[in-house]
């Protein structure tokens, strides 16, 4: 049974792990470093020592709400956790999940993430945003606003500028690669 438990964790792809460790290292180097957490479960919220959750006042999904209202966002808005491990970080909980389903009668709902991400990339060097492991309108959000970003990364970039990893040759330094790019937002 515990063996089930690693495998399932394995598969997953440790994209939560990444996140949390690249923009912590980002942050030793004195990056400003916003982590968004796009995931109703809440991963990277757990992860960065958020006890419970769904118990929060404000999260993405209360942020993302403003922007389909059109409400005006300060750059540092409510729903901001200051200073965990030296990185911000935009919580998230279950409450994301109900909001995602209310996208589907939402006008521009693939630029909603990016309604919020351009009220705030301003006050950061990069903003990284951990996704959900499938391919819906809350992942469709994040890589647009990844992708509307300046200054966008991949992943194995960022890691790169953090612990100067190898000079090997990349699926973002071949030709004909650009859809093996895994897109992590630099707002700055």
């Amino acid at each position: 049974m515990q063996g089930d438990c690693c495998h399932q964790s394995e598969r997953r792809g440790g994209k939560t792990t990444t996140t949390v460790n690249l923009g912590v290292g980002l942050a030793q180097q004195g990056k400003k470093v916003l982590l968004v957490d796009t995931e109703p479960q809440g991963s990277l919220t757990v992860s960065l020592g958020v006890k419970d959750p769904d118990d929060l006042d404000t999260t993405i999904s209360d942020l993302m709400q403003s922007v389909v209202e059109n409400a005006v966002i300060s750059p540092m808005d409510r729903g901001i956790l200051k200073d965990i491990e030296g990185v911000n970080l935009v919580l998230s909980n279950i409450g994301l999940s109900s909001f995602a389903v209310s996208l589907v009668n939402t006008m521009s709902r693939e630029f909603v993430l990016l309604g919020y991400l351009e009220a705030v990339k301003q006050s950061y060097d990069y903003v990284l945003i951990d996704c959900m492991p499938s391919l819906g309108m809350l992942t469709i959000n994040a890589m647009a606003g990844a992708h509307s970003m300046p200054g966008k990364l991949s992943v194995h970039q960022g890691l790169k500028t953090v612990v100067g990893i190898g000079s090997q040759s990349t699926a973002t330094d071949q030709p004909n690669t650009e859809n093996r790019r895994y897109p992590v937002d630099h707002g700055g």
